[in-house]
């Protein structure tokens, strides 16, 4: 069963590819989509949705976690709501298995991460029920990680 995760910040889009392992989550690869400034929010839109759609089809995903931002957020980016609804509705087109549209705390806790969620997040902390964790570079990455992780448990 393969996965994707899928983060939001305010210049790129990351997704991490994995497949469910007996026990664990391998990640596959973990790219860095950067969102064009240069084109106008429709168009931005679209360019992200045709690259995620295209890599669902390529990739033959099943399960997807899409993280979003938290609900209470102050400074949520008008852009970011508007991707994260893009792909929300980007799923019902796709023939997927399970779609998994959470915060990072509710992937925690479906992960069942009982630490501090920030140790994962700096690096300080290698999560190891999802091998090759180390190709994750920054936080973003990770939680593009987690999300897919919890899309394939």
């Amino acid at each position: 069963m393969k996965g994707l995760g899928i983060t939001i910040s305010p210049k790129f889009v990351y997704i991490a590819f994995g497949k469910r392992l007996k026990d664990s989550v391998e990640l596959i690869d973990i790219e860095q989509i950067r969102i064009p400034s240069i084109l106008a929010t429709p168009n931005k839109l679209h360019y992200i949705r045709t690259l995620i759609l295209d890599s669902i089809l390529i990739h033959q995903i099943n399960n997807i976690g899409i993280r979003v931002a938290e609900r209470q957020a102050p400074n949520t980016s008008l852009d970011r709501i508007e991707i994260e609804g893009i792909l929300q509705e980007l799923t019902a087109e796709a023939n997927l298995q399970k779609i998994d549209i959470a915060t990072l705390r509710e992937f925690a806790d479906e992960l069942e991460i009982k630490e501090f969620l920030s140790d994962y997040l700096s690096g300080k902390k290698d999560f190891v029920e999802i091998k090759h964790w180390y190709i994750c570079n920054n936080s973003d990455a990770r939680e593009a990680a987690i999300a897919c992780a919890a899309a394939l448990k």
